[in-house]
């Protein structure tokens, strides 16, 4: 099913992104209603919920392009 099909294209992104000279991240961001309420409301999900699975991932990929040296 839908699962099966979104962890091969993560497990593949490495060699993707390798292959056309980018990056792929470690951090994975969930998929959550919280975003989608908080965009409806016109809000940062860190405004809406920032304990919410979602905030959270940001905030690692923030931590994570800091340890790159990318911000």
């Amino acid at each position: 099913g839908r699962i099966n099909i979104d962890k091969e294209l993560v497990e593949g992104l490495p060699d993707l992104a390798e292959r056309i000279g980018t990056i792929a991240f470690d951090t994975k961001i969930s998929k959550t209603v919280n975003v989608k309420e908080a965009q409806k409301y016109r809000l940062t999900i860190h405004e809406y919920d920032p304990k919410c699975t979602a905030a959270v991932d940001y905030m690692a990929f923030i931590d994570e392009l800091e340890k790159r040296g990318m911000v």
